[in-house]
């Protein structure tokens, strides 16, 4: 008689990064499934409800895309997907939604693993609105068990065979018996006493042990598949050691010792990567000539960030590099500490802060130098690193193609890859500025073939007439993942007493004000702030973009002008402002992913509303939607103490931003306005100053440059707000080289 099978997930549930798209698995005894398991597992996921923007219970087709390997043979595995019916909104949290997973027997019939990935999509009619696709999660197997039919109940059988064999086929495809022989154990029936069987079962379990504790070196010229084990004696440092066991521990050890090494304390030692010698640095190369100093011979160059500090009674200076060791940057003379980011190229001169004629000792001074670092991070990237890229993925058709055109989409910015297929295909890469490229005429089954990604890839298409493909893929250089490409000589922050502001970001020649990699620059180069300007779409989106109107490129390549009123938030951002290889391609953005870019970042944002008092309140809801109480100042445009108490009733922790014309007439009864209220001008002048201190308000300078800055510094100001594109790190750093504190 059928009955209804009412599956519950009482495990931890898996949790959907919306920024990596990573599957992680919160419970640690979930991971292991066993084979024709059937409607008996389900898997409990989580993400945030709103995504970028988007309400994800909005979509209407949620799939689950699973591919189960087979350890045996590579090339058997069943593929197939199931289609969520229970997405909703978590009961406990409505900013989270939730939904599950019955694991069916067709994603559990072969030994080995289950990977998968889920696909949110709205879809009306026959067309796709909007799709958005987890990364594919790896960390599930699949066991074997003792599969028993009426005959196995009743007969004799022989358990241990049954288990060796189970065994031999866990532990290697290529090893075989190498023992004389196995006891002959007489279990009895099946539907005997279970301590029998579990006493049997625990018998075979330690034959087994001892059978590979037993293994030993084969005699030279050994033919039989026993003979792997010969190989896997022999170590990394070409060492043969007394067995296989021996030999793995000995090199993890060897690992250890070599880890160690490097690093103590967490302070990795400077001597194992510098070359030292009797001389100087100019202008980024060694000068022997000066005698009383020692530099660096070689060219340092770290893949995390380090602080280098040096002891009392010396003093060091940096000259970073460019990739190709030309001369970037002198940091002049530092007596205590300096910090260098990740992948940056860099020499070192070290010398006495007194007695220079001194002709200098290199194991002396070399030895007043020391490194901080932080190691974890890097061992985490490479961890995540094998795990994501080193692996075997099954395509699937592209969208709107032929079958024959498969496609797995990969987040892969830089770097050597090689592509193995299980059946012939040819290659493309498709890019994040939605170009192809043909990279390949035809790869033959289980042959590699190596490419070179230059710039930011969203998906690898593969051509395979009407097969089931398998493509295994692998990163050649792991630092080519990691590394960010954008390469950034920051300076911890200084403790100053304004706040730098980038007008609009900071841009370059190939950056547009106003994008999100506008206002990352600026952080990037050492902003404490950044004022951004917001705009209502027609659909009520606040939008990031100074003018009524927004010129772009469009989705067909077409450069248009729309009237950001007028147009809806969807077509606004598919605008195209700019595209290179160092920033990728920049969009129109909402304010919602400005503020968690700040969110992230750090940055303080100065909000000017473009729609006046309007949309205020909307702007402050959205403040304090990202996380961002406290860490905004708003614009009030002439709104006086009508705006602040608007903006007051939301965000209480609000500081607000007006001319000095406007606030001296509109809060001069705000009792908060000297914590609160920032009066703004151009006019670098003692009289407009005096007259913003005495009206009890913060004094914030903008329209700075190079020409203007010290003149504005000698005032004092609270904030100093830099045009776009002024190289606002420049001019404060040639301010305090300029003060001598060091």
């Amino acid at each position: 008689m059928a009955h209804i099978h009412n599956v519950l997930d009482t495990d931890l549930r898996f949790k959907i990064d919306p920024i990596t798209r990573a599957i992680r698995n919160e419970s640690a005894r979930k991971t292991t499934l066993m084979k024709e398991d059937h409607n008996s597992e389900r898997f409990t996921f989580e993400l945030p409800r709103f995504i970028e923007g988007h309400d994800m219970t909005l979509c209407n087709s949620v799939e689950v895309h699973y591919l189960n390997t087979s350890n045996a043979d590579k090339k058997d595995f069943k593929k197939g997907r199931y289609t969520v019916d229970d997405l909703k909104v978590d009961a406990n949290d409505p900013e989270k939604v939730v939904f599950s997973w019955l694991v069916s027997s067709n994603a559990t019939s072969l030994t080995g693993s289950l990977s998968f990935r889920v696909r949110f999509k709205c879809v009306d009619g026959e067309s796709v609105t909007y799709a958005w696709n987890t990364a594919i999660h790896t960390g599930i197997s699949v066991s074997d068990g003792i599969n028993a039919d009426e005959t196995f109940a009743v007969d004799y059988v022989d358990i241990i065979e049954q288990w060796k064999l189970i065994a031999k086929r866990e532990i290697t495809d290529d090893v075989n018996a190498g023992v004389s022989e196995w006891a002959e154990i007489e279990s009895g029936k099946i539907r005997g006493e279970m301590t029998a069987f579990s006493a049997s079962w625990n018998d075979a379990l330690e034959v087994e042990r001892k059978r590979i504790d037993g293994f030993v070196a084969l005699p030279e010229g050994a033919t039989t598949n026993d003979a792997e084990l010969q190989d896997i004696r022999i170590g990394a440092d070409g060492v043969t050691y007394g067995s296989a066991g021996t030999s793995v521990r000995a090199q993890i050890e060897c690992l250890r010792k070599d880890i160690r090494g490097l690093i103590v304390d967490g302070q990795p030692s400077l001597n194992v990567f510098a070359h030292w010698v009797n001389g100087g640095v100019t202008s980024g190369a060694v000068t022997p000539y000066m005698g009383n100093r020692i530099a660096t011979d070689n060219i340092l160059r770290f893949d995390r960030d380090i602080i280098l500090s040096i002891s009392n009674g010396f003093r060091m200076g940096i000259h970073l590099l460019d990739e190709n060791g030309a001369f970037l940057l002198d940091s002049g003379w530092r007596t205590s500490e300096y910090y260098i980011p990740q992948n940056s190229n860099f020499r070192i001169v070290i010398s006495r802060v007194s007695e220079l004629s001194e002709v200098a000792d290199i194991a002396e001074f070399s030895s007043a130098l020391s490194i901080q670092t932080d190691s974890s991070a890097q061992i985490r990237d490479i961890i995540n690193f094998i795990n994501s890229i080193d692996e075997t993925i099954a395509l699937e058709q592209f969208p709107g193609d032929q079958p024959f055109n498969q496609v797995v989409y990969m987040d892969i910015r830089k770097g050597e890859f090689e592509l193995t297929p299980s059946f012939y295909c040819t290659v493309n890469l498709g890019y994040t500025d939605g170009t192809e490229k043909h990279i390949s005429d035809g790869v033959l089954a289980n042959e590699t073939f190596t490419f070179t990604v230059d710039r930011p890839i969203k998906y690898i298409r593969c051509f395979a007439q009407s097969v089931p493909l398998n493509i295994h893929l692998r990163a050649v250089n792991r630092i080519s993942k990691i590394e960010d490409d954008i390469t950034v000589l920051k300076q911890p922050p200084r403790n100053k007493r304004w706040l730098t502001s980038a007008h609009r970001g900071f841009v370059d020649s190939a950056l547009k004000e106003n994008c999100l990699a506008a206002y990352y620059n600026a952080y990037l180069n050492g902003a404490d702030m950044i004022e951004t300007d917001a705009r209502l779409s027609s659909d009520g989106v606040l939008i990031v973009n100074h003018d009524p109107t927004v010129t772009g490129i469009n989705s067909i390549g077409e450069t248009v002008t729309y009237t950001v009123a007028e147009t809806t938030s969807s077509d606004i951002c598919d605008l195209i402002l700019s595209s290179d290889d160092k920033w990728g391609v920049q969009r129109v953005p909402t304010l919602e992913q400005v503020l968690n870019l700040a969110y992230h970042t750090g940055l303080i944002v100065n909000i000017d509303i473009k729609n006046g008092m309007n949309s205020a309140e909307a702007v402050a809801d959205l403040v304090l939607k990202c996380g961002m109480r406290g860490k905004v100042i708003y614009a009030l445009n002439g709104s006086g103490m009508t705006g602040i108490n608007a903006i007051l009733a939301k965000d209480p922790e609000a500081r607000f931003i007006d001319s000095a014309s406007h606030f001296m007439k509109t809060v001069a009864n705000f009792a908060e306005r000297g914590k609160r209220c920032f009066a703004y001008t151009s006019d670098i002048s003692a009289a407009t100053v005096n007259a913003i201190r005495e009206g009890g308000c913060m004094v914030a300078l903008i329209s700075l440059s190079a020409s203007n800055f010290e003149t504005a510094i000698a005032y004092h100001p609270d904030m100093c707000e830099y045009l776009h594109v002024s190289d606002f790190r420049k001019i404060e750093d040639a301010y305090f080289d300029s003060l001598k504190l060091y």
